[in-house]
Formats: C-alpha cells, sequence, structure tokens
C-alpha cells in the first residue's frame, strides 16, 4: 500500500497498539513487515534502533546509541518495537543485554507495556542473552 493510503486511514490509539491490537481497517499490522513499518507510525509512538555503528534502517523512528538512552525512550512509554545490538563501544555506554535485562525487569514489575524487540547483535553470547531476558519479558506480558 502506498504511504498516502495508509496515512487518510484511522490510526490507533497508543493504548490500543500497547494492549496489543495491531490491526488497520481489520487488516493485521506487523511493525517488522517492511512494507507497515516505512509506511506508518500510529500517534506518537517510538519505533527504536540502538546502534552505535550501523545506521538506522528506513521505518524506525529514533536511533539511540546507548543503554541509557534507549532506557530513558522506554521510560516514555510510547517505544511499540525496538531492535536491539549488544556492544554499544566502550563501556561507558553499557550493552544491549543491559536494555534486555531492564525490559524485563519493568515487564515482571508491570511497569511496561508490552514492547515488540529484535536482536540484530552479531555477538552470538550477547545476542543469546538479550533474547533469554526478552523472551522472560514476553512470558511476563503473557505471550
Amino acid at each position: 500500500r502506498r504511504s498516502s493510503d495508509l496515512m487518510s486511514e484511522k490510526k490507533p490509539t497508543f493504548e490500543e497498539i500497547a494492549a496489543g491490537k495491531w490491526y488497520i481497517n481489520g487488516k493485521e499490522w506487523n511493525p517488522i513487515r517492511v512494507e507497515d513499518r516505512d509506511n506508518f507510525h500510529p500517534d506518537d509512538s517510538i519505533i527504536m534502533w540502538l546502534d552505535d555503528e550501523r545506521p538506522m534502517p528506513g521505518g524506525y523512528t529514533h536511533h539511540v546509541k546507548t543503554a541509557d538512552q534507549a532506557i530513558e525512550l522506554l521510560k516514555t512509554g510510547k517505544v511499540i518495537t525496538c531492535s536491539l545490538d549488544h556492544d554499544l563501544g566502550s563501556d561507558y555506554n553499557g550493552t544491549g543485554y543491559d536494555v534486555a535485562k531492564w525490559i524485563e525487569e519493568q515487564a515482571h514489575a508491570g511497569t511496561l507495556a508490552k514492547v515488540r524487540c529484535r536482536v540484530h547483535s552479531h555477538n552470538p553470547a550477547g545476542a543469546k542473552n538479550m533474547k533469554l531476558a526478552l523472551q522472560s519479558a514476553y512470558r511476563a506480558w503473557g505471550t
């Protein structure tokens, strides 16, 4: 679909998206699917890319380079999707695992609405640990 077609349709509210309702005019909307994410950003939602080296791909709305920056965006409650790298340069920048653990902790505490996450790290051990933390968060969210 063309961007102009999507923009003319009623956008879901942030609350609908946070509750896991991912439909537009009866058709599933998937922010990971390229044709959807490049053409539609409901309300003021955030699709976050965490990486200190690679450029932000199309479809993402915010590029952050440190764990602290990512966590600050997540605290807004507006992040609906994120893609996380593990290695973020210096130790001062933290790691994507720090972010994944924060997401896990908040999910278990009930203080963070469901966020769709993917891991794009080339660090196998780091990626595995991040995925385990995120799987734990999804269990806490009941998905």
